[in-house]
């Protein structure tokens, strides 16, 4: 009787407007009345209420509702009187109530922990309102963190989310609400940042546990949810074939409308872009649904491609400009024979074609939109804000930056009255808006060199306004990567604000010198004079600096969190992975924007803003690749024996370490939970111990520190000065670019009195670009690029157009202290240590010479060799020629190098059919110092392509060179040990690509990120006979060091410690003992990496019994 009444009731309920149905109510209370209470009448009625109350909850009456429950809930109770009841509130009735009570408490707090209590009494008595629950506490706590901000609701987010993940699969088995439940997850972890590459691992792992789920529509919501995550780690190609599955499912699949987590309000928290919970809107709740779902599927692919926007628009607009003519809406009448490419036409003018006329009917159009009628109103209103929203994009593309502002103003004036449905389909719209008004008022300046214009300052107070206002919006959403955006456009405004100061002082100061017959000539370079800055002028500055400084600040901060996070994989998947969001947050404009504000001060720059620079320098460079080594790298034995001498460190560093082995063995989806763990844990031991802070900055690739310098110097036991060049390009229209050299050095034994120094030198980028064309990359020769090298003008040149590229060390390096040289943008081709200083032919001449891509990376390397220091393994030398047979007669020297070297190794050479791909991949995991000596090719603009070439184990047919390659792609994936140092005597085999960010990629980079902790390789392509001569003078002195008995050579933990940066400046002067031999010969030879080399105790004694 029950079922057959319910299900009655629910018919002629779910089609009555809520507003409409009390008298269904009421008429069906009449009409069981006369049922005998032995037979469910008590029952039926006591549902009856329920639902009823959760219509007056639907129409923001809680009164009303609380009334409602409270009928049920007597009526009910007698029920229970009549049949021996005794335990109610067990019963599915009075579960369903408890539930949907929650929706009268009003305090948002309250109403969290009720639930969340709740939640957790259905899960103990198995209740079937278990899921329910949960999901409204996961959906109510996401909410209050996305108000408040406080990271206690954010945690609390994730456990419920993590027991209502074990409900739904083990307990309802229902992966249908999985799959909904961790789309919402998802959304929180793409706003969040760091969980967006574990989330991803989920839907991976989802569709290898679940290969069969075929449910067209949910699969299709995953994968759309998948390709979001990709696309916010800027994995552009795998988000676009993820679409394209997600597109082919939707299409395949009818039309079901919303038959997931139908009802409205909090209740309903995994459906996708529900209303929020906490203020839920009447107007949503009770407004028709004039469409299906699948209309707005059919703008998922046209909502990021600003051509199908466009066209798919304007289609809508025809067809509904047809539909209302043909029923008589007269006020159309003038676009009864419009076309597609007419109205295509007034909608997206050319420049030429916008005139007040074409404007009009514009508007025209856009008023009809915006009044649509009940039966069409989402649907237009809808096409209304994409049109509108591809008409500013076209102005942008034509430059016509008023149009456009007037179209962003539109858009922002149409979002207050929109219906919540189509606001939850642009969500962030608003701060978007915002943000590209601030924008689009700056584009102009962009192209300006004179900011003393009433419209200049105009320009840039709306675009600070506007900035400031799209940062509350995405501060509110809690879109971190938009914060830290328009916070870095923020900084770029401030440049712009102090630039404006100075010119207007300027000129000030210039009207009062022609006043008094004093004529300027320097008008440019007064620009970078603060002797001209009035006192008030002077305080803007400052004021305005340290806003922008700070913007920066928190810019770098987000986008380094990430950049971290952007992928747990080693290797070249996470090298590749992470230069591909970097280039896309292109953070390294944040850095260049905080450099020049920093420099912005009035007066000389200070030693506080001179570390501060050098510090904003460390950011920049190689992140990607330090961060990639650092997931890699074992932990220095050196810094856990200090850990584990602290209890307290102990205690935390084994509870991280098993942790760590947990996700190791979890399988699936498990890993999800454990990750977020482990991450919450990590950065709680940053925050308590430093010890493992600094094992932590060493895995994450940290930005180097100034307490870096002295723990590489005791490691070292060498005095070491660090060099850095750092490119600043121009900022604003007509300056020049400015490079600057920054060093520093222990001073003391307090690093805290370590005080970097920084030079602005007079050579110019386009010095080296120049140099660099004529003699490396000449667009004509006859037989090599490098042939103009090989004279001794080219030296000479060389020290004449860029000697000043190092002067500045002459006063900043003594005579004898290791050097390492940190280049940036195009001065990593060049060998700077080959350069003329003060009474030294070359540098490398008075200093040991180390390169490294970063300093941050310099200190991974000095990590490697920890880890082989205590008992180093033995070294197991290989030496291999890449040389085929067949091309022996050319290349015969290097050969026969490789014989000799074998030989005073105590070792068997791998030449010819014993040097093949396999054998040498075999020994780079086996050995610790590999000596290369082949070809390289770099014919791929591809830099994962640069190579070197192997002898193949095998005859090759006819004309077919009997050779194969291991490419840079290859080594990332390679694992060698501890310690090992790699010579690659091979054309090229230094050359890097080198992109924004001083992020670098080729077969260097490739083999420290396969564990290498130096390498030495070579700048351009060299000859046969120089290479073998290099080797050999580079080996006399590593054998000479490894049988010193005078105490010049270092050692540490029982191993001797060859340094190699003193084998490659023997090297030098051997190759250059004139000191004027041109520079093709010698100075292609650069070393990266650690300068140290551990040996054994047995390498020792086979070293100096058979090496000499």
């Amino acid at each position: 009787m029950f079922n057959e009444a319910n299900a009655v009731f629910r018919v002629e309920m779910n089609r009555t407007p809520p507003e409409d149905r009390g008298l269904v109510v009421n008429e069906f209370l009449e009409a069981i009345a006369s049922i005998h209470p032995s037979r469910g009448r008590d029952y039926i009625e006591a549902a009856v209420c329920l639902q009823w109350a959760t219509t007056h909850i639907q129409l923001q009456a809680p009164e009303s509702a609380a009334e409602e429950f409270d009928k049920s809930a007597a009526v009910f109770q007698r029920f229970c009187d009549d049949f021996g009841i005794r335990n109610k509130e067990a019963t599915p009735h009075m579960q369903a109530m408890a539930y949907e009570r929650l929706s009268c408490i009003d305090d948002p707090i309250d109403k969290l922990e009720r639930t969340e209590e709740l939640a957790a009494h259905m899960e103990a008595v198995d209740g079937t309102k278990t899921g329910y629950c949960l999901a409204a506490a996961a959906d109510l706590s996401r909410k209050y963190y996305e108000v408040t901000g406080m990271e206690l609701f954010r945690t609390t987010y994730f456990d419920v989310q993590r027991r209502l993940d074990t409900y739904d699969q083990t307990v309802s088995e229902d992966i249908c609400d999985l799959v909904h439940h961790h789309v919402d997850l998802n959304s929180v972890a793409l706003a969040g940042l760091i969980d967006r590459d574990k989330a991803l691992d989920w839907v991976d792992d989802f569709f290898k546990e679940y290969p069969h789920f075929d449910a067209p529509v949910v699969r299709a919501l995953l994968l759309r949810s998948q390709a979001s995550l990709l696309r916010s780690l800027r994995r552009q190609d795998e988000a676009g074939r993820v679409d394209e599955e997600a597109v082919r499912l939707e299409t395949s699949s009818p039309s079901v409308g919303n038959w997931m987590h139908a009802r409205q309000g909090y209740r309903a928290p995994t459906r996708r872009n529900t209303t929020s919970s906490v203020q839920p809107d009447p107007q949503h709740q009770v407004q028709d649904d004039d469409g299906e779902e699948t209309f707005y599927w059919g703008w998922s692919d046209a909502i990021g491609d600003q051509a199908k926007m466009q066209e798919k628009s304007i289609q809508l607009v025809l067809k509904w400009l047809l539909e209302d003519i043909t029923t008589g809406n007269s006020a159309l009448e003038e676009f009864r024979e419009m076309t597609e490419a007419a109205l295509k036409a007034i909608v997206l003018p050319k420049a030429v074609d916008i005139n007040e006329l074409a404007e009009e009917r514009y508007m025209r159009l856009c008023a009809w939109l915006g009044k649509p009628p009940v039966h069409q109103k989402n649907r237009r209103l809808f096409c209304l804000v994409m049109l509108r929203f591809g008409r500013q994009m076209h102005f942008s593309d034509l430059k016509l930056w008023d149009l456009r502002l007037s179209e962003l103003q539109s858009l922002l004036e149409l979002e207050e009255s929109l219906p919540q449905i189509i606001r939850d389909k642009f969500p962030g719209s608003k701060g978007s808006w915002l943000g590209q008004m601030a924008l689009t008022y700056m584009a102009p300046l962009d192209y300006s060199a004179d900011f003393t214009s009433a419209e200049s300052g105009e320009r840039l107070s709306n675009a600070q306004a506007y900035n400031d206002r799209a940062l509350d919006e995405y501060r509110r959403n809690k879109d971190l990567v938009r914060v830290a955006l328009h916070q870095r456009s923020g900084a770029q405004i401030c440049m712009f604000m102090i630039r404006r100061i100075r010119q207007l002082e300027q000129q000030a100061a210039s009207s009062s010198n022609n006043r008094g017959g004093i004529v300027d000539n320097g008008s440019k370079k007064a620009e970078y004079d603060s002797a001209f800055l009035s006192v008030f002028a002077e305080a803007e500055v400052h004021d305005i600096r340290n806003r922008g400084i700070s913007q920066a600040e928190e810019a770098d901060e987000i986008f380094s969190l990430s950049e971290l996070h952007a992928s747990s994989s080693s290797g070249l998947e996470g090298i590749t992975h992470r230069q591909s969001i970097t280039a896309s947050n292109a953070n390294a404009f944040t850095i260049l924007t905080a450099i020049e504000l920093l420099l912005a001060a009035p007066g000389e720059p200070s030693d506080e803003t001179i570390t501060k620079v050098w510090q904003w320098v460390q950011k920049y460079k190689a992140r990607s690749l330090a961060r990639t080594i650092g997931v890699r790298i074992s932990d220095p034995p050196e810094l856990v024996s200090k850990i584990k001498a602290c209890p307290d460190a102990a205690r935390g560093y084994e509870e991280m370490r098993a942790m760590e082995q947990r996700i190791k063995e979890a399988q699936g989806m498990a890993k999800f939970n454990l990750r977020r763990q482990l991450d919450m844990y990590r950065r709680t031991m940053r925050e308590t111990h430093d010890l493992m802070r600094q094992l932590l900055d060493l895995r994450e690739a940290q930005p180097f520190d100034l307490s870096d310098v002295a723990r590489i110097k005791a490691q070292s036991g060498t005095p070491i000065v660090l060099v850095d060049w750092f490119y600043l390009p121009p900022y604003f229209t007509g300056d020049t670019g400015r490079l600057l050299l920054l060093t520093v050095k222990e001073r003391s034994k307090r690093h805290l009195n370590i005080k970097p120094t920084m030079d602005v030198l007079t050579t110019k980028v386009g010095d080296v670009i120049a140099w660099q064309k004529t003699y490396l990359t000449p667009e004509k020769f006859e037989d090599m690029p490098e042939e103009n090298l090989n004279t001794k003008e080219a030296r000479k040149a060389f020290d004449s157009m860029l000697g000043g590229l190092i002067a500045p060390l002459a006063r900043r390096a003594k005579p004898g202290e290791l050097i390492v040289l940190c280049p940036s943008s195009s001065l990593h081709r060049l060998p700077l240590h080959a350069l003329a200083i003060k009474g030294y032919e070359a540098l490398i001449h008075r200093n040991p010479v180390v390169y490294t891509h970063s300093q941050s990376l310099l200190r991974s390397c000095f990590a490697a060799t920890d880890l082989a220091r205590p008992l180093p393994a033995r070294i197991n030398a290989r030496f291999i020629s890449g040389i085929a047979e067949s091309e022996s007669v050319y290349h015969k020297a290097g050969r026969t190098s490789i014989q000799t070297l074998a030989r005073r190794f105590r070792t068997d050479p791998m030449i010819d059919r014993t040097a093949s791909k396999k054998l040498f991949l075999d020994a780079a995991g086996q050995s610790r110092l590999l000596h290369l000596h082949t070809h390289c090719g770099w014919e791929s603009k591809d830099p994962l392509d640069h190579k070197v070439e192997l002898p193949m184990s095998c005859a090759q047919p006819k004309g077919q060179r009997p050779v194969e390659s291991v490419t840079a792609r290859e080594f990332f994936d390679i694992q060698v040990s501890p310690g090992t140092h790699i010579n690659m005597i091979a054309c090229q085999g230094g050359v890097m690509d080198v992109q924004l960010g001083d992020e670098v990629m080729g077969l260097v980079p490739a083999l420290m990120c396969s564990g290498a902790s130096s390498t030495v390789s070579t700048l351009w392509r060299i000859q046969d006979t120089h290479g073998s001569r290099f080797a050999k003078v580079f080996f006399d002195s590593f054998l000479k060091q490894s049988a010193s008995t005078d105490g010049n050579t270092s050692k540490a933990g029982g191993s001797l410690i060859v340094n190699l940066a003193k084998a490659m400046q023997l090297a030098a002067d051997a190759m250059d003992e004139m000191k004027e031999a041109p520079l093709y010969e010698w100075a292609g030879y650069v070393l990266h990496g650690c300068w140290q080399f551990p040996l054994s105790e047995q390498d020792i004694t086979s070293l100096q019994t058979g090496g000499m």
